[in-house]
């Protein structure tokens, strides 16, 4: 687990599941976003509470010492922004939508030409585990986005 050690607004890890034979992906996993609930509207409730997954080759870097290079801690740095964004602007997020990182566009680092993404349901995930059962009233919906899998992300 990547713990965070200050937060200033809702507190956000970032969980490491480290690839398998059958997965052959890292797979990053916030935990935090959920804890408030978006403002969704109707149609949209199964989202109130959400976390977001991205998956990584197997080779990419996840030290402490790797991370002192943004071109290596970028992904992470972006789940934990995207899981602030809606808290701190009051809004909701939901498959289908689209948000710029920066204005003007800048890419998210050296590495990379990606400035935006895009949310969806992710793709490496069973549709069975994209849902959290947490208690009776309480679901939380995982959203994936839209990004390269090539090794440099451009």
């Amino acid at each position: 687990m990547l713990h965070e050690k200050e937060s200033p607004d809702i507190h956000v890890d970032v969980y490491v599941v480290y690839p398998t034979p059958e997965w052959n992906y890292h797979y990053l996993i916030t935990s935090g976003m959920s804890e408030k609930p978006m403002p969704v509207p109707d149609g949209a409730a199964d989202g109130r509470y959400s976390e977001l997954i991205l998956g990584l080759p197997p080779d990419w870097p996840l030290s402490m010492e790797a991370f002192s290079d943004e071109a290596n801690y970028w992904p992470v740095r972006l789940l934990k922004g995207l899981a602030r964004y809606a808290h701190e602007n009051k809004t909701w997020l939901y498959a289908g939508h689209s948000i710029l990182w920066s204005d003007p566009p800048k890419p998210f680092a050296s590495n990379t030409r990606m400035a935006a993404v895009l949310l969806m349901r992710p793709r490496l995930v069973p549709e069975e585990a994209q849902i959290v059962h947490v208690r009776k009233n309480k679901r939380i919906r995982l959203w994936g986005f839209i990004r390269s899998m090539k090794k440099n992300w451009n």
